[in-house]
């Protein structure tokens, strides 16, 4: 029984670490297909259960690494949308790519 957790967590950080690799592919630009790639890809963030998926320390690196992209986004989105919390995190970019780091250390 836990092996097959042990399998499941270890496929969902997987699952995590190919969507945040897709993150950070996309072009720090302003146009609109970038927008809709990073909406898509941090509502499938949103959706994994079992883990939690480092997304505070993802929108942290987020801003600092891809500023036009993160900005463009969060005045894109809606300010009832769900993801529009998302944008107001702040914190230590070196504490975050620490963390991130962590998370993917085992992997």
């Amino acid at each position: 029984m836990t092996e097959i957790k042990t399998d499941l967590i270890g496929e969902k950080k997987q699952e995590t670490k190919q969507i945040i690799d897709s993150i950070l592919k996309i072009p720090n630009h302003d146009n609109n297909i970038a927008i809709r790639q990073l909406v898509l890809y941090l509502n499938k963030l949103l959706r994994i259960r079992l883990i939690t998926p480092p997304i505070y320390e993802l929108m942290i690196i987020l801003r600092e690494e891809k500023p036009v992209l993160y900005h463009a986004a969060r005045l894109k989105i809606s300010k009832n949308s769900h993801l529009n919390m998302l944008f107001k995190l702040n914190g230590d970019l070196k504490v975050a790519e620490q963390r991130f780091q962590q998370f993917f250390s085992d992997l």
